[in-house]
């Protein structure tokens, strides 16, 4: 088996842990050093961190600098030494020794059983992690297919101009669910806005700061922005201080969230 591919993101996942390690410590000796930080820059910090443990595991090739100067030589492949190195011999005992060379298997080196063994449990965990995920979406929709579009015209109506004051394009869809307790939107992509129903629905001052709360979220784009951690937590399940950074974060956006509100 060829180490081509398997070594370097081995590699690249260990270096990227380190300097998550590096950079957690450094948000957080700065979050704790200067205390006056609006929760949206905290927020932006914690988020800053899913961005580089992503960017540095996808991302193989480095940064080329204009400054550094190019290599004179190119790097021969083990294939071309050993054929330099029988090509200086005499005539004849070149050619017998290229006759009896295995160049298939010359320059494949076969993968150690512990570089094997970390990529099948790293790769384990990140299934683990998906499959917990499509279970939390399967959820999703049977909650959506149990919730039912608002019939409140009044509602909606007002709903449509908080939107509008809020610069949003378009109005999420409002639907009433009687399995949640408080409002929760549902959907990245195509969002629908659940309130709860029943013996659980919200009247006059609750239900305006819960609808102003959730659209100050699409205003802000948290749904979207939320996917970048998600991922890291998925690729980095086995990190401890990455899962503090994504905790961080969304307490930091759920707190940006609640002074704007309070700010309006």
């Amino acid at each position: 088996m060829d180490t081509s591919m398997l070594i370097p993101m081995l590699e690249r996942l260990g270096w990227t842990s380190l300097q998550t390690v590096l950079l957690v410590a450094l948000v957080y000796l700065l979050c704790r050093a200067l205390p006056a930080l609006s929760a949206a820059t905290r927020c932006r910090l914690w988020w800053l961190v899913s961005l580089q443990a992503v960017v540095g595991l996808l991302w193989s090739q480095p940064l080329q600098l204009a400054w550094l100067p190019a290599p004179d030589a190119v790097a021969m492949t083990t294939v071309d030494l050993a054929a330099d190195a029988i090509y200086t011999m005499a005539p004849e005992a070149s050619a017998h020794l290229l006759a009896n060379t295995p160049m298939g298997d010359v320059g494949s080196t076969p993968v150690a059983w512990w570089a094997l063994a970390l990529a099948a449990l790293w790769m384990s965990g990140v299934l683990l992690m998906v499959l917990r995920t499509f279970g939390e979406w399967r959820r999703c929709r049977a909650l959506l297919a149990a919730s039912y579009p608002c019939e409140d015209q009044a509602l909606v109506q007002a709903l449509q101009l908080a939107s509008d004051a809020h610069g949003l394009r378009r109005a999420p869809r409002l639907w009433m669910s009687d399995q949640v307790d408080a409002p929760q939107l549902v959907g990245p992509f195509r969002p629908v806005l659940l309130l709860p129903a029943g013996m659980n629905a919200l009247q006059g001052d609750a239900l305006d700061l819960a609808l102003t709360h959730e659209l100050q979220h699409l205003q802000r784009r948290d749904l979207q922005w939320g996917l970048l951690p998600a991922l890291a937590q998925h690729l980095f399940f086995f990190h401890p201080l990455l899962r503090l950074a994504v905790r961080e974060y969304a307490q930091a956006r759920e707190e940006a969230v609640d002074a704007a509100v309070v700010g309006q």
